[in-house]
Formats: C-alpha cells, sequence, structure tokens
C-alpha cells in the first residue's frame, strides 16, 4: 500500500483526480514507489493536524481516500490538477491510474478496530515528512475499512 498525505490546500485535487481515476506524486519516476496494489490518501486531520505532539495523535480524526492502482506507474508530462494548471507547472511527474474504493469522514486515529496503532503512527510520520512510502497493510485492515 502506497501512504500519500494531503493538506487542507491539496484537498481539492482529491476528488478531481479520484473522477479522473488518476492519482500522481511529486516526485520522478525513478525515485517514486512502483510496487502497491492499493493507495491510502490521508486528509484533514482533526484538531491540530499531523505536527501536534504526538500524545494528541490518537485523538485526531481524518478522512480517508482509498483507491485501488490499476495500471503501472508512469511519467507524465501534462497538466492535470487544478494547481498544475492554475500555475502552469507540472507538480506531479508521476501518475498512475485508479479506481476509486471508499472516502471515509471522521476516522478516529485511536480506533485499533479500524486502523492498527503502527498504520496510525505511519501515517503520521508520512504526513510530517511528505514522503511517499510503501508499507505493508493486511488485506483485513482494507476490508474493515471498507465494509466486507
Amino acid at each position: 500500500m502506497l501512504l500519500t498525505y494531503l493538506s487542507e490546500a491539496e484537498y481539492r485535487n482529491l476528488t478531481y483526480g479520484m473522477e479522473r481515476n488518476t492519482w500522481g506524486l511529486p516526485t520522478e519516476l525513478a525515485a517514486s514507489p512502483t510496487k502497491f496494489d492499493h493507495v491510502f490518501i490521508s486528509s484533514l486531520i482533526k484538531p491540530g493536524g499531523p505536527r501536534r505532539p504526538p500524545s494528541e495523535w490518537f485523538e485526531k480524526t481524518m478522512s480517508l481516500t482509498i483507491a485501488e492502482r490499476t495500471s503501472p506507474v508512469t511519467a507524465t508530462q501534462s497538466l492535470l490538477w487544478p494547481d498544475e494548471i492554475a500555475a502552469g507547472k507540472i507538480r506531479y511527474r508521476t501518475r498512475f491510474p485508479v479506481t476509486h474504493l471508499a472516502t471515509l469522514e471522521g476516522i478516529s486515529l485511536g480506533d485499533p478496530t479500524l486502523i492498527p496503532k503502527q498504520l496510525s503512527l505511519e501515517i503520521r510520520s508520512q504526513a510530517i515528512s511528505g514522503g511517499a512510502p510503501v508499507i505493508g497493510v493486511d488485506d483485513n485492515v482494507i476490508d474493515r475499512l471498507l465494509g466486507g
């Protein structure tokens, strides 16, 4: 699974990308992860975002979009997202087709029946670092989140 985090300013891109069955990363293809099946896109972490003290992390909620990658990761030379078009500059150079599976609102980062503690901490780490790590997630976690 690929884990990405969106700031509130980037959140508009999420709906736009899911409507177009495309997601992207702001890295060059050679530096991008390519071996993953699902994407977890976390956003709107409340209250206070991911940089609050770790002791407060498990009291927060987030929006979580889950998508399945449907084809290989590739490089692009075209503008797609609203912020790219507004700037006239490609920001997300690495892209891949996805199928949007679900967007879940108000997911508790402290509810281990939905998000295991280690995954919750990985989400925090990724949100702070801005990287795009690929982490292993048990299929049962995805099934629980999707209501299966």
